[in-house]
């Protein structure tokens, strides 16, 4: 089997749609995709990996695609009438994490059962960048220090007078913070788990990779004038694409240059080669969002791996293709043939 989903209701506007469809286009290729038997499983359920090694064994799938929300969904309209509320959490997670456990190799996930080494999890990020000997912001992390040491006068010693700290639970620019003497007890907070040595830029931008493994298959910038530590997604940020044949403003041009583009908006072979190598490492997803910042003598370094790194509905896949954005439908399919594509060519590469 090429192609295995975890489940057959997705949610409308969502990667699980977007999934949802591209493995139709792929049915339509000629490969070969299937869905979880959500009810076999269900009535066989008995909090083991029984049934799910057993299909495993006999179809073999090289790509495994679940999402939560949709996995959820079809939990929830198979046991509507048979079992508590109470076990679908329990069953939707032991699909789950069956799958992060065994296949990280051929594995699509956009969901939240994340594993703390993931390179998609923040802490996993940095233990992963480190193993890989690939640039980031030096950083704390901390499991890692005694829990004494986690205060403001130890880790400023490491990371200098003004450092950032991220809470592992939030996204999109939330739940990073600056931190100074004045705010230090922001640290108290229990989800706070990372500490990262600032890095300044002449302006807050960042350069967002989309890949599959080994392949780059959208490039954005990011910028913010409105605030001094976010660009991504926090309020008031901009975004523009670099495509072939895209016009660009002279302002635009200017923030690309300072982050990984050079004078014929072609990206750095240095940045690539970096990219392209996160983007080949084993995790829990094969499409990632990676998050790159440029100080201001355009060294780079990797922040974060996302594993929504565009949104699935609106303007994020119809820039990638250089075509007009249209409406949450079209948009989903525009989605859809980026990714079947993605998909065609990673399973080539994995015969």
């Amino acid at each position: 089997m090429d192609l295995l989903i975890t489940y057959d209701r997705p949610l409308i506007d969502t990667y699980g749609e977007l999934y949802h469809f591209a493995s139709k286009k792929l049915l339509e290729r000629g490969y070969t995709v299937s869905s979880l038997n959500l009810g076999s499983f269900i009535e066989n359920y008995d909090f083991t990996d029984k049934f799910l090694q057993k299909f495993i064994k006999t179809d073999k799938p090289k790509v495994i695609i679940s999402h939560l929300p949709s996995l959820r969904n079809s939990i929830n309209y198979i046991t509507a009438n048979s079992l508590p509320k109470n076990y679908v959490s329990p069953l939707e997670e032991e699909i789950e994490t069956f799958f992060l456990r065994n296949f990280s190799k051929g594995l699509q996930t956009n969901s939240y059962y994340f594993h703390q080494r993931a390179i998609e999890f923040k802490e996993g990020f940095v233990q992963t960048m480190r193993k890989e000997n690939l640039p980031f912001p030096e950083s704390i992390l901390r499991s890692e220090i005694m829990k004494k040491d986690w205060n403001y006068d130890f880790l400023s010693k490491k990371l200098g007078d003004n450092f950032i700290i991220k809470d592992i639970t939030m996204s999109k620019g939330e739940g990073v913070s600056l931190i100074d003497k004045k705010s230090k007890t922001i640290l108290d907070n229990e989800n706070i788990q990372v500490a990262q040595k600032r890095i300044e830029t002449t302006l807050p931008s960042s350069l967002r990779a989309m890949t599959f493994p080994n392949e780059i298959i959208g490039l954005f910038i990011y910028y913010n004038e409105n605030d001094d530590l976010r660009s991504n997604y926090f309020p008031g940020y901009k975004k523009f694409s670099l495509n072939e044949n895209i016009l660009l403003s002279n302002k635009e041009k200017e923030i690309a240059l300072r982050n990984g583009f050079n004078e014929n908006l072609d990206l750095r072979e240095d940045v690539k080669e970096a990219i392209l190598k996160v983007s080949s490492i084993p995790s829990q997803s094969l499409l990632r969002g990676l998050d790159i910042i440029f100080d201001a003598n355009n060294k780079f370094y990797f922040l974060e791996a996302q594993t929504n790194p565009g949104n699935s509905y609106a303007d994020t896949y119809p820039l990638i293709l250089r075509k007009p954005c249209g409406s949450r439908a079209e948009n989903i399919q525009m989605g859809a043939e980026v990714i079947a594509n993605s998909l065609e060519k990673y399973l080539t590469n994995h015969k």
